[in-house]
């Protein structure tokens, strides 16, 4: 038994001997190799500066395999990286032990990309606009064919929605059927086309059922509103889209309405919504 231990022992040794054994012999070389350099770099000779260069390369590789060696022989210390901000690195450990973590991370991102369009935009005077987004139909894809079809139709549907943005859009999900698109430099007319082409793109979607049939009746709803048109902050904006989305439902659902309200909040902290001038244009 003593014996096994002590074979075992040597050979757990055997790899960083050869390791650090490596190691030397290459800082040999490389030390060796430097000094030639130095030599050629003092001689006059025509193909010196050449031999030198050559020297000088061996030199760094030699010098950074000794490195490695010496580090997986234990001679070099080995960087780790750092330790995370506990207090940050506790609150995101309790955000995805959440139920709802994918959708709470979703939120905080998009609330991170609003903020940082709007101050792009308020820094070069260019437009932004929303897109508030609802997938009807999805509650009756549930009860008709259940809810990993809805949710698979629901996947489907957002990658379509994707696929119609412009590289530079953001979509994110706000709900369990609500999504808002973030349109950089796009002005209301030119949201309302890029809504237009996610309405169209959604409209073809087709989905063969697993016991026959087709599910094609799935739809969108968009509340499309734009800064600074429609709000002073994106708060106030995105407030003004779920509004015209919810006044679209109200009069049936599957249609794109651009919001005509101006929303900002008062000194007292109370939103205050009146109507937008310019008759929408904007």
């Amino acid at each position: 038994m003593a014996r096994g231990s002590v074979v075992g022992s040597a050979e757990k040794r055997g790899p960083a001997e050869r390791y650090r054994r490596a190691g030397f012999c290459a800082l040999f070389v490389g030390g060796l190799c430097g000094v030639l350099s130095l030599l050629a770099g003092a001689a006059y000779w025509s193909w010196a500066p050449a031999f030198q260069s050559v020297l000088a390369a061996c030199t760094v590789w030699c010098i950074a395999a000794a490195w490695y060696a010496l580090q997986r022989a234990g001679y070099a210390p080995v960087s780790s990286p750092p330790e995370p901000d506990r207090p940050m690195a506790s609150r995101l450990e309790r955000i995805s032990a959440a139920p709802d973590a994918g959708r709470l991370f979703e939120h905080l991102y998009l609330k991170a990309r609003l903020e940082e369009q709007q101050a792009r935009a308020a820094r070069t005077g260019g437009s932004l606009s929303l897109l508030y987004i609802t997938v009807e139909k999805l509650d009756e894809v549930g009860s008709r064919f259940g809810r990993e079809v809805r949710d698979r139709v629901l996947d489907d549907v957002a990658n379509t929605m994707s696929a119609s943005l412009r590289i530079y859009d953001t979509l994110g999900r706000m709900g369990t059927s609500e999504y808002l698109a973030i349109l950089p430099n796009a002005d209301r007319r030119t949201a309302t086309r890029v809504a237009e082409r996610l309405s169209r793109g959604v409209e073809r979607y087709r989905r063969d059922l697993p016991r026959g049939g087709v599910l094609d009746f799935v739809r969108l709803t968009v509340g499309l509103a734009a800064y600074p048109f429609n709000g002073e902050t994106m708060d106030n904006v995105v407030a003004a889209a779920r509004n015209a989305l919810a006044q679209a439902q109200k009069e049936g659902g599957g249609t794109i309405r651009a919001s005509e309200q101006f929303i900002r909040t008062d000194e007292r902290g109370e939103v205050v919504i009146t109507q937008t001038a310019g008759g929408g244009e904007g």
